[in-house]
């Protein structure tokens, strides 16, 4: 297995025992990471999708051989359209290009909108009333969407997915109170039950007192421009409903919903 699949060494195919080389093909197969790897890791990310962690591991593994090989989609367009702009000494080429970036904010904020859609839809199949903060295109902390029930908002309860820091950073996906001051869920076997299930359906449980009672932070917890693609083109809403599905179950087997 070499970076880019070329040929073995005549060194590494040689049987030290019998000094008689290995045929490829046959004693050996040429594999390598920019191809066999990568499109494996990539079948793997899409058998993936219902284990956010997993799937979050091996998106930086896919990551880091694109560099290592020299696939980064993002350095070889950004080359193109630098060429792009500049060809031909055209001023009318500069100024399309400005009038595309300055029109980055806008395109974000359509996508969240359509994203709130969305969202709303999947928690409306679940039967879970939707509350929304996409308030701010910059990624200020603390914004996100809520769903609950009534019997869940009646033990103070809600499903967020929510960044927990600036530039849409630290999202966090999990059971959170509504309000600091309501003790509704207070119950230490009560939370124990939660965690428990939590555990059993999704994944291993996190907590980050006092708003966070079981929680991941698995599920893209850093966003970026591969992101909001996912959200518009990809498959983000698909995942984001397992999710919140399975978040609906240990609602349930937990006996607060």
């Amino acid at each position: 297995m070499t970076p880019d699949g070329k040929p073995a060494t005549p060194f590494s195919t040689k049987n030290r025992e019998t000094n008689q080389d290995l045929k490829p093909g046959e004693d050996y197969f040429q594999i390598s990471y920019e191809e066999d790897i990568l499109n494996w890791l990539e079948e793997c990310r899409k058998q993936a999708s219902n284990y956010p962690l997993v799937r979050e591991t091996i998106v930086q593994y896919i990551n880091l051989i694109r560099n290592l090989t020299q696939q980064n989609p993002s350095n070889k367009m950004s080359e193109e359209i630098v060429n792009a702009v500049l060809r031909d000494n055209n001023k009318e080429y500069f100024e399309a290009f400005c009038a595309i970036r300055n029109a980055e904010q806008g395109i974000k904020a359509m996508i969240l909108a359509d994203l709130t859609k969305k969202l709303t839809a999947v928690g409306a199949k679940l039967g879970l009333e939707c509350n929304f903060e996409f308030f701010d295109i910059y990624g200020a902390k603390e914004q996100g969407c809520y769903f609950s029930t009534e019997a869940m908002r009646s033990r103070n309860l809600n499903i967020a997915y929510q960044n927990r820091e600036n530039q849409f950073r630290d999202w966090t996906f999990g059971f959170c109170q509504i309000k600091l001051e309501d003790q509704s869920l207070q119950n230490p076997m009560d939370l124990d039950r939660l965690r428990s299930v939590y555990e059993n359906v999704i994944d291993k449980v996190q907590s980050f007192p006092p708003w966070w009672l079981a929680c991941s932070n698995a599920f893209y917890p850093y966003w970026n421009d591969e992101t909001f693609s996912d959200i518009h083109y990809g498959t983000f809403v698909d995942e984001f409903a397992t999710l919140l599905e399975k978040h609906v179950r240990v609602a349930k087997e937990s006996g607060l919903a």
